[in-house]
C-alpha cells in the first residue's frame, strides 16, 4: 500500500498534528495492504499517562479494526521513533510483519532487543517482525524534535492539558514525499540519551547523529 518512505512521511504528518496539541512529535501508522487500521499520536500530556505512546494508540486501533480476522497482506507499523519494548511486543502481539521508523531512540528503543530474539519456538501467531528498518526521513524527524524542544511546538498547541479524541480516519492521506535517501545497513552505537522531565530522549534525538538501523529476515 506504501512504501517505506511514503509511510514514515506520513507518520511524521501524524506527529506535527501532535505537536500542534503540546506533545512530542511522534506519529504513527498501522496498515495492511488495503487500508489504514490505525493512526495516532502520543497522548502522554493530554492524558496525563504513562503508556500512551503513538504505536501503541495505532496498534489499539488496528486491533479494534481486525478484531480476529485476518490482515489483508502484510502488516505494517509505520513510527516517527523508535518503538519502545512495549510497543514492540504489542506489534508482534497484533501480527506485525514490518516494523519501518525514522529516528532511533537508544535509551528505550526496543529494535535491536527484538532482531536478537530468538524463542525456543517462534510460533506462527507471536512471531518478530520478519523487518525492520530504522532511519526512514531520520532528518524529517529530527526537525521536528529540534522544533519541539524550541518550544515552537509548544507555542503551537490548541489546548494543552485538554483531552483531545484519538486522532484517526481512514480517509485519503498526505504525506511530503520530496525527502532523504533509503537507510544504509548498518549497526546501531549504544550511546546514553539525556530525558527531559520523565519524557523520552529528547537531546540525544536533536542533537546526536546517528547512523541507521537495518534489519530484513
Amino acid at each position: 500500500m506504501f512504501s517505506p518512505r511514503e509511510a514514515v512521511a506520513i507518520a511524521l504528518d501524524v506527529a506535527s498534528e501532535g505537536m500542534d496539541h503540546g506533545e512530542m512529535p511522534i506519529g504513527a501508522i498501522v496498515f495492511d495492504d488495503e487500508r489504514v487500521l490505525g493512526r495516532a499520536y502520543t497522548q502522554e500530556r493530554a492524558l496525563r499517562r504513562r503508556i500512551v505512546h503513538a504505536d501503541l494508540l495505532a496498534l489499539l486501533q488496528a486491533d479494534e479494526a481486525l478484531g480476529f480476522t485476518r490482515a489483508a497482506g502484510e502488516l505494517t507499523l509505520a513510527v516517527s521513533l523508535e518503538p519502545c519494548l512495549m510497543c514492540m511486543g504489542a506489534a508482534i502481539t497484533l501480527g506485525v510483519t514490518r516494523v519501518w521508523f525514522a529516528r532511533e531512540s537508544p535509551d528505550d528503543g526496543g529494535a535491536e532487543l527484538v532482531q536478537s530474539w530468538a524463542p525456543p519456538t517462534e510460533l506462527p501467531f507471536f512471531a518478530k517482525p520478519r523487518e525492520v528498518v530504522g532511519g526512514i526521513l531520520r532528518d524529517e524527524a529530527r526537525a521536528l524534535f529540534a522544533e519541539y524542544a524550541r518550544g515552537t511546538g509548544l507555542s503551537r498547541d490548541a489546548g494543552l492539558g485538554a483531552r483531545p479524541q484519538l486522532m484517526w480516519s481512514g480517509a485519503h492521506f498526505r504525506g511530503n514525499l520530496q525527502r532523504a535517501s533509503a537507510p544504509k545497513v548498518m549497526s546501531k552505537p549504544a550511546r546514553p540519551g539525556t530525558s527531559v522531565s520523565g519524557e523520552r530522549t529528547l537531546s540525544y534525538l536533536v542533537a546526536t547523529p546517528i547512523v541507521s538501523l537495518s534489519s530484513s529476515t
